[in-house]
């Protein structure tokens, strides 16, 4: 029985595998397929081992053959596709430096090919290092493009002094995978300024990339982050970033050392990765920095450069199929996003999304929109930041918003036992961040946590709760005013929205002759909508929509220029709600899932009832639907819609027209119908320098005394101004008593 040797191609393995954690191995087939199993790596090498040679077999557990036959057949298929492709794709050339050396094959040319140790010519492009194989295949492609190159035999350190001496760029050639290397070659090379690529063979690939130079772009530092957050399994890709603990590193990757010498020679543009395969076209993949990269002028990019499924903020977007009911004029297109979770101590939404009845190529936008709002709003160090309370600040140049200027709680919320959130006076010592007054142009300090989403997490979860989430208000765009315009709809929205259902006041239908049109055929749905007035005249509609058959409504809202446009993209938030509380129905939907895997919170779901009957598992009161997603679950229930019948079942409808409209969809439009209220409009910029690079732009909007959004557990209900808002209105002759509001959640989350 002949010893196993880790990484010596003698081994005979034809695959890698490495430790997972004890009793658990991760198996790599050379055309880049990984298995797990639940073996330890020796004992899966001697049974894959054991396929070939016979004498491995001894001491084998009986039925080891059948137990292994589906990973033999997958090693054994991938290495005849291996040796295929090598067959197909490879170069004469390449083929005989695998026997020979560098210097003779560059001989063949007429060009200096890259010696041990050699003096650079004035002709010379690059410095080669790392593995002498890969390097001088390399070279010799290099060579026959007119480019001279040298090769240094030694570590990354001494190529890197050399590099700088003779002011070269360096190309680092790894044909095993260790990213803790490069990244620290990347850091080494950047402290000395020398430009440096990494061409590293992958499987059957080869990944060159990112030309990185310190200060100037992104560097191999920013490409790992990005690849490691926008894995589909850290666990997996951690291991395979290491070198393998047995196994031999494939090469078919080689037979495109051709294609890289041609990229190279052809200027590799910077902030970019190129995966080539043997015989197919290089695949680029763009890399951004990080947030927190120090390089002063970005690169310019589109925000289709936001999206790769190697190192993209977002990995892809998909087109997502409606359950039969659904209208099929609607539209979904989800995105996927990078967990900054991996890299950071922020946490982001790792699945956006956009919908509309419109084509999928006018919808993606949005998904991306969302993807990148809910990445900026989270990473918490975008603005400097200022600690104190406002009376110590006021003190200062700058003007800081007055708590008491906010709708937060009240009193009798407070003085409730349990109650989760601390006044927030005026002595009250809090983070701010500065923003922008629209209204007079003036800086002024506000509380971060209405700024950031996530605020009170790691080195702020201990600072004072002031509020919930501050889900209203925070928008991205194309460019600043349609972020800003967009956060001020979603404010005026929440804002009526809260007042409507928390006084409980009966609204009626809005006729929709000419709109169901618009979305075309949809059996077995009933719509509705109502228009919800408010003080700023902006239409708002309230788009309620209910399957019959699985007893399901929901609930969507939208502000928009025009009613019309209102009620078809309140309805197509009510339909995707909807086809969440689907998926709640089984109990083994997506949500559930998510919630036993640990990836979406669970702590206030109820458990799974087939019955449907959660009334029955909530309180009375509602404090426990303390999350607007646990809003959905009240609603599985039938008896919820029949509990708030008055304002989901109105019995009279008012003609279409009529409803006051904005001149145009425009920021200023918007601005004029705040400021004639007097309302103060103020703007932090959340925007990272990665998104900014792409030209769109993340905004938080607040408009001190209108009211967010919260789930059932916390309404917002400081100042009376809920109460007050339905007497100037007109909905009520006077307030109502605190304890008479709505509290019931809505069919919304």
């Amino acid at each position: 029985m002949s010893p196993l040797r880790p990484g010596i191609p003698g081994d005979g393995l034809r695959a890698e595998l490495r430790t997972l954690h004890r009793g658990q191995s991760l198996v790599s087939t050379r055309m880049g397929r990984h298995f797990t199993v639940d073996l330890d790596t020796w004992t899966l090498a001697r049974i894959l081992r054991a396929w070939d040679e016979p004498a491995e077999r001894e001491g084998l557990p009986e039925g080891w053959d059948r137990a292994s036959r589906a990973l033999h057949e997958a090693v054994d298929g991938d290495d005849r596709a291996w040796r295929t492709l090598l067959r197909t794709h490879a170069d004469p050339a390449t083929e005989q430096s695998r026997n020979g050396t560098a210097a003779t094959r560059a001989a063949a040319s007429g060009v200096p090919g890259p010696q041990p140790g050699a003096r650079l010519s004035e002709a010379t492009g690059f410095l080669l290092a790392g593995d002498p194989q890969l390097a001088a295949e390399l070279g010799s492609g290099l060579a026959d493009l007119g480019i001279g190159t040298a090769y240094h035999e030694g570590s990354h350190v001494h190529a890197g002094y050399r590099a700088f001496r003779e002011r070269l760029p360096l190309l680092w050639c790894a044909v095993e995978p260790d990213a803790a290397l490069f990244t620290d070659i990347d850091r080494f090379l950047g402290d000395l300024r020398v430009e440096w690529i990494c061409v590293e063979a992958r499987f059957h690939t080869l990944v060159v990339g990112p030309r990185a130079r310190a200060g100037s772009w992104a560097g191999y530092e920013d490409f790992a982050g990005r690849e490691h957050a926008a894995a589909g399994d850290p666990r997996l890709h951690r291991a395979l970033r290491a070198p393998a603990s047995l196994g031999a590193a494939p090469q078919a990757a080689r037979a495109a050392v051709g294609q890289v010498a041609e990229l190279i020679a052809a200027g590799l543009e910077p902030e970019t990765v190129h995966v080539l395969v043997p015989g197919e076209p290089p695949r680029r993949h763009p890399v951004l920095p990080l947030p927190g990269s120090s390089i002063p002028d970005r690169m310019p990019h589109e925000p289709g450069d936001l999206v790769s499924p190697l190192c993209g903020l977002i990995t892809r977007t998909r087109y997502i199929s409606h359950h039969p009911r659904v209208p099929a004029a609607l539209t979904t297109v989800q995105s996927d996003v990078a967990d900054l979770r991996r890299i950071s101590p922020w946490s982001n939404t790792t699945t956006c999304q956009g919908s509309g009845f419109a084509p999928p190529e006018d919808i993606t936008p949005a998904a991306v929109g969302e993807a990148v709002e809910r990445y900026a709003a989270n990473v918490l160090d975008t603005l400097p930041l200022r600690f104190g309370s406002h009376r110590s600040l006021a003190r200062g140049p700058v003007r800081v918003l007055d708590p008491e200027s906010l709708v937060l709680f009240s009193e009798r919320q407070y003085a409730a036992p349990g109650f989760p959130f601390a006044p927030f006076t005026r002595e009250t010592e809090v983070h701010w961040v500065p923003s922008t007054s629209l209204s007079t142009g003036e800086e002024v300090l506000v509380p971060a946590s209405m700024v950031y989403v996530n605020w009170f997490i790691g080195a702020y979860a201990h600072a004072p709760h002031t509020n919930f989430c501050a889900f209203a208000g925070v928008a991205a765009g194309p460019d600043y005013d349609f972020a800003v315009m967009s956060a001020l709809e979603e404010i005026v929205e929440r804002h009526i929205t809260m007042a409507w259902w928390l006084n409980a006041h009966p609204l009626p239908l809005a006729d929709t002759a000419g709109l169901l049109e618009r979305i075309g055929p949809h059996e077995g749905q009933e719509f509705s909508v109502i228009s919800l007035p408010n003080e700023f005249g902006i239409p708002v509609a309230a788009g309620i929509v209910r399957d019959r058959q699985e007893q399901l409504v929901h609930i969507g809202f939208s502000a928009r220029a025009t009613f019309a446009d209102a009620a078809l993209k309140a309805w197509t938030e009510a339909l995707t709600l909807q086809e969440g509380a689907r998926d709640l129905l089984l109990e083994d939907g997506a949500y559930w899932r998510a919630i036993r895997a640990g990836t979406l919170p669970g702590r206030s779901y109820k458990p799974w009832r087939e019955d449907r009957r959660y009334l029955d598992d909530f309180r009375a009161d509602m404090h426990d639907v303390d999350d607007l997603m646990v809003q959905q679950q009240v609603y599985l229930d039938p008896r919820a819609e029949e509990r708030m019948s008055t304002l989901l079942r109105p019995q009279h409808t008012v003609a279409a027209g009529g409803f006051q409209e904005l001149p145009a969809r425009s920021l200023q439009a918007y601005l004029d119908r705040f400021h004639a209220r007097g309302y103060e409009v103020l703007v932090a910029d959340l925007t990272t320098p990665d998104i900014a690079s792409t030209g769109m732009r993340v905004v938080r909007v607040i408009v001190p005394g209108t009211i967010g959004n919260s789930p059932a557990a916390f309404p917002y209900l400081g100042r009376q101004r809920v109460q007050q808002l339905a007497v100037e209105l007109g909905w009520r002759d006077s307030p109502l008593p605190e304890d008479e509001l709505n509290v019931f959640p809505m069919p919304h989350s």
